[in-house]
């Protein structure tokens, strides 16, 4: 009796989004759990605190958008992580502005991973999301 191979489906070439819930964001100064609500619709926090959201882009996909959906008074920005060292921006905007002029646009899932990274949200500012949009 064999084994059957089957193969996933391609993705079409054209325009794909990731969209980012906002319980994919989390914080990395970890404050109190009174300090933060988790929420269907959003993340808020009452505390000082940074944020960030790793990102799962197809492999050789080239990101032409990203925005990411909040109060923060803060810009977010959209950096790539090379494995062995050092981060890299490639798009930054304030809260609920899309960048599209993006750099370092193909995604290298080889060398790099990719997160969405909101500095000083506080003062019950919240997060609602984030969307990457990239061709193929």
């Amino acid at each position: 009796m064999g084994v059957t191979i089957t193969q996933e489906p391609a993705i079409k070439k054209g325009t794909h989004y990731v969209s980012i819930g906002p319980q994919a964001f989390s914080s990395t100064t970890s404050p109190d759990v009174d300090d933060r609500t988790n929420a269907v619709a959003r993340l808020t926090l009452n505390a000082t605190t940074n944020v960030m959201a790793t990102i799962q882009i197809p492999h050789g996909a080239v990101v032409t958008g990203a925005i990411v959906y909040g109060s923060s008074d803060e810009n977010w920005t959209l950096y790539r992580v090379n494995h062995a060292a050092g981060i890299t921006a490639m798009a930054t905007a304030a809260n609920g502005s899309e960048d599209t002029s993006i750099s370092f646009a193909t995604v290298d899932n080889e060398n790099y991973s990719y997160v969405f990274v909101i500095p000083s949200i506080d003062n019950a500012e919240y997060v609602q999301g984030a969307r990457i949009t990239y061709t193929l």
